[in-house]
């Protein structure tokens, strides 16, 4: 039996999340590796820091737990270094003690709080109308009789030219104009806005300024207690400093897109298989009918009265004689939008022939009668109609 045509044995794509799992399992590994090996202990002259793995802690990765080892660095100090270190501690605590004398000294005047007396006051975003106004009312004062004198010159230059009031000329005239003064007037207000900024610009940096002097002052006696308590700093050995090793990522969409991509090819592949059943099944239409198996000494020419050769003009390219009765050596090889494709010959073609690719009339019958034509010799199928097969193919 010949292999089937339409059951590709395309390759299994492997499943996204077993792949992102081990992918997961590998990433935790590694990462437990890289920070075993740069965990070294260390020995200096002011003593030694030593790691230890002091359990493990679970996490959940994507529904999955997974170990992670946990660990603590010790420092142990030398017997020298542990002496200086005690008695740095104990001089911090006299000069603890001394800052907290102090501070009960400066605590009346930090317990105050800053006097805002004698500074501008702020008016707001309201504040300075006044003075907007001013700076208005001085620019309109010497807008307004250019405005004036602007506009009986354009009336009277329209005169002139004869454009009458309400005329088209005339209003689009007036709307410059208008426009013209409006722009003026624009101009205006905002020169009284920039006023009114900058005063509010001088009285907010003067009390800025003021206020930044009375908070210095006030802040005066707790810098002096804190240069006191910070004079003298512990000194411990210096080790390496130890980076931890970042997991990396799994990449869990470009896994599943690679697995859609297989599912896909897959899909293809059987698509293309299907494509060239169909176009073998194509060929059988051409090769059955403008031979002489329809002709009119053909076979089915003759069992037609002689009428095969105008079977197969009237008939088009793709009506195939697909009688099961007129068939031999029959051969089923697959199926092709859901029927089954058969390789046969036919009853007058000898073994030597190439066998025919196509259906079973009857079979198609029963689900597509559509598709079948009765004719004198037979049942024939119009494959154009079973399978869409386009007429230049």
């Amino acid at each position: 039996m010949e292999a089937p045509i339409s059951k590709p044995k395309a390759p299994k794509p492997p499943s996204p999340q077993e792949v992102a799992d081990a992918q997961t399992q590998t990433n935790i590994g590694t990462s437990a590796a890289n920070t075993a090996s740069g965990m070294v202990n260390q020995r200096g002259p002011d003593g030694s820091l030593t790691y230890n793995q002091t359990g493990s802690k679970q996490i959940n990765i994507g529904g999955k737990m997974y170990d992670i080892p946990q660990y603590e660095a010790v420092t142990q100090l030398s017997d020298v270094a542990q002496k200086r270190f005690d008695t740095t501690n104990a001089v911090q605590q006299n000069m603890a003690d001394v800052g907290k004398q102090l501070s009960t000294q400066i605590m009346d005047i930090t317990g105050k709080p800053i006097s805002y007396e004698g500074m501008p006051e702020l008016a707001g975003s309201g504040g300075y109308s006044a003075d907007r106004t001013r700076v208005e009312d001085a620019i309109n004062a010497r807008l307004r009789p250019q405005q004036d004198r602007a506009r009986a010159s354009l009336e009277q230059q329209l005169a002139d030219q004869g454009i009458r009031a309400g005329s088209e000329a005339y209003d689009r005239a007036q709307r410059n104009q208008g426009m013209t003064e409006n722009d003026a007037r624009m101009q205006t207000i905002l020169a009284g806005g920039q006023e009114q900024s900058r005063l509010a610009g001088l009285d907010s940096s003067a009390r800025a300024q003021t206020l930044q002097e009375r908070t210095g002052a006030a802040n005066e006696p707790i810098n002096r207690l804190s240069a006191l308590l910070s004079q003298t700093q512990v000194n411990t050995p210096q080790y390496q400093t130890y980076t931890p090793q970042g997991m990396a990522t799994t990449d869990v969409a470009g896994i599943t897109q690679q697995g859609f991509a297989n599912q896909e090819a897959q899909y293809q592949q059987k698509m293309a298989q299907q494509q060239a059943t169909i176009g073998a099944i194509a060929g059988l239409g051409g090769a059955a009918l403008s031979g002489g198996m329809f002709g009119a000494g053909g076979m089915f020419g003759q069992a037609a009265g002689g009428g095969g050769s105008a079977l197969a003009k009237a008939a088009a390219p793709f009506i195939g004689m697909s009688d099961r009765r007129l068939k031999k050596d029959i051969t089923k090889v697959g199926k092709a939008d859901g029927h089954n494709v058969y390789k046969y010959r036919y009853l007058n073609e000898d073994g030597d022939t190439p066998r025919h690719t196509g259906v079973m009339a009857q079979e198609v019958e029963r689900t597509r009668p559509d598709a079948v034509v009765n004719t004198p010799a037979g049942k024939a199928v119009n494959y154009t109609q079973l399978f869409g097969l386009g007429a230049g193919i």
